[in-house]
């Protein structure tokens, strides 16, 4: 598959934030992924293509309640700054080949929605 080009992802979601290995429930290793406001994109691991859809910074910036469910999910206490790992961790969609896929918990494994 070939990757989506860098300059087309910083044109829909902003400048990269970081290159960042990330720990995925169902993975051996960390997953290398760029990050960027609202997406994160591994290019090619182990063959495939991975895509994580979350919400703008700035949306959670404005809503008391989604910043409660981060802080609930994650264990934040209230005066904690909410990264944009906070809210990967818990609002995020995740795609495999352009293909949504969900984490199985009886198969171990992730499997095609």
């Amino acid at each position: 598959m070939e990757r989506i080009p860098q300059v087309a992802l910083e044109h829909l979601f902003g400048k990269m934030i970081e290159e960042r290995p990330l720990e995925i429930v169902g993975f051996k290793k960390p997953v290398p992924f760029e990050i960027y406001d609202g997406y994160a994109y591994c290019a090619d691991y182990n063959g495939n293509e991975y895509a994580i859809d979350y919400p703008l910074a700035s949306l959670i910036e404005k809503s008391k309640e989604l910043q409660k469910d981060i802080r609930d999910w994650v264990g934040l206490e209230e005066e904690a700054t909410i990264t944009i790992y906070d809210i990967i961790q818990t609002f995020n969609v995740m795609y495999r080949n352009g293909v949504k896929v969900i984490y199985d918990n009886k198969k171990r494994k992730w499997v095609e929605v």
